[in-house]
């Protein structure tokens, strides 16, 4: 192994000793870097996180700034694996202009990295230090973007926070909203929902959010963006509706889920297709027998005078679709639905059951009973008594005395019920 393999191979396993030794012995340059790859032992230490040999490197000068093959710095190597105290000391170092925005072939910064991975830490460094977060790569696509596309809701989060625009569009017209979507991130598209971007603002095909989702079959981020304002049948600058886009590219899910919310299955976009053509088109049998299972019609046609068979066979998929046409092919959801029914039917409760379902409602809900007959006669004694006291006490106040018999108490029938009042008679 030659003293410069030696190095590199020293920085990558982090000891420290050894480059030093290295550097101080030897007359090798601290940029000394591999043929194929073109990384320095300064990328390779930053790339593993190896804070020490990156000081060490850093003061025999080692340059910050060179680039890799792929047209790295060891500031993108750090950003990539979260090492936010080696970004730190990359930073004290980067003393040239805009050093930390440099782009790779790629036409990415160091932001862009740490945001495609998710790394806040790494992120607020660059963006405190003055790094370009709104920057564009070859696609025009920025670190907002690329969160949105690995589901990375504090990235954006942080972009809001520091007044970064979270609407600029890429070059095919698509916000970051859209690559929330399309990639599944229902976080992202949350977070990016909750700082106030809309919901449904078109692409350069006119391809909405909601568009993608479908046609991905992300059907968690779907109802997020109908619950947030987009349209159920709104339509792309073709006349598609998402349950078009979801035929056509075989998102089942999200087709079932929008035709179990009655949407209309025969609706044609601007060529005549309806999701049955498309579903033929495609050969998804799954997604043709849902729209059947949901009074999809055979005999619309297209533009063309074709039939969804008939797009079938041009397509070529007559057999899986003829399959599908006669339920030998499924839709999975379809038929847990009707399996969960036909369950619930065979497993209705039996007569009793429902009587004593039925009981122990109206246990709740039923009225007072009426009053028995003994309770009846206590009342009537207790009106009587009431009358004699009053009575007793107008004769005291005129001074006369008269001897008056009170009731005795039918204690029989408060206490033994009706049948035993009747033959206990009260005597006045």
């Amino acid at each position: 192994m030659d003293r410069g393999t030696e190095l590199l191979v020293a920085a990558e396993k982090g000891d420290a000793d050894t480059v030093r030794l290295l550097l101080e012995t030897t007359s090798l340059d601290a940029d000394f870097c591999s043929q194929d790859d073109k990384r320095t032992a300064l990328h390779r230490a930053a790339g593993y996180g190896h804070l020490a040999v990156v000081e060490t490197l850093l003061k025999a000068e080692a340059n910050p700034l060179i680039q890799s093959a792929a047209g790295r710095t060891a500031l993108h190597d750090s950003c990539i694996g979260g090492f936010d105290r080696v970004v730190k000391v990359l930073v004290r170092y980067m003393k040239r202009g805009r050093a930390m925005d440099t782009q790779d072939k790629d036409g990415q910064s160091a932001c862009h990295l740490a945001a495609f991975h998710g790394e806040l830490d790494c992120f607020n460094i660059l963006a405190d230090k003055g790094a370009d977060c709104g920057l564009h790569d070859n696609l025009m696509r920025t670190p907002g973007h690329l969160a949105a596309m690995r589901n990375h809701p504090s990235i954006l989060q942080s972009l809001f926070y520091k007044g970064i625009n979270l609407q600029v569009v890429d070059s095919q017209g698509r916000a970051p909203i859209h690559f929330a979507a399309q990639h599944g991130g229902v976080e992202a598209l949350a977070a990016l929902i909750q700082c106030d971007c809309p919901t449904t603002v078109g692409d350069s095909f006119g391809c909405r959010p909601h568009h993608y989702a479908a046609a991905h079959n992300h059907v968690n981020c779907l109802r997020l963006l109908i619950k947030n304002g987009c349209h159920p049948e709104g339509r792309d600058g073709s006349g598609r509706t998402p349950a078009h886009m979801a035929a056509q590219y075989g998102g089942m899910t999200c087709l079932h889920w929008l035709l179990e919310k009655g949407i209309n299955p025969n609706i044609q976009d601007d060529q005549g297709y309806t999701p049955l053509h498309y579903a033929g088109e495609a050969g998804s049998a799954e997604c043709f027998n849902c729209c059947l299972q949901h009074d999809a019609e055979l005999s619309i046609r297209n533009n063309r005078d074709d039939t969804a068979l008939d797009t079938a066979k041009l397509a070529g998929h007559p057999v899986v679709i003829e399959k599908a046409l006669k339920s030998e092919l499924k839709c999975r959801h379809c038929l847990h639905k009707y399996n969960f029914l036909e369950w619930e039917k065979a497993n209705q409760p039996s007569q009793v059951e429902r009587g004593i379902s039925h009981a122990g409602e109206s246990a709740y809900v039923s009225p007072i009973p009426p009053a028995t007959r003994a309770a009846s006669q206590l009342e009537k004694n207790r009106q009587k008594q009431q009358k004699l006291a009053a009575k007793k006490a107008s004769q005291d106040k005129k001074g006369a005395k008269t001897d008056v018999k009170l009731p005795r108490r039918d204690l029989a029938a408060k206490y033994y019920g009706e049948h035993v009042g009747d033959i206990y008679k009260l005597d006045f």
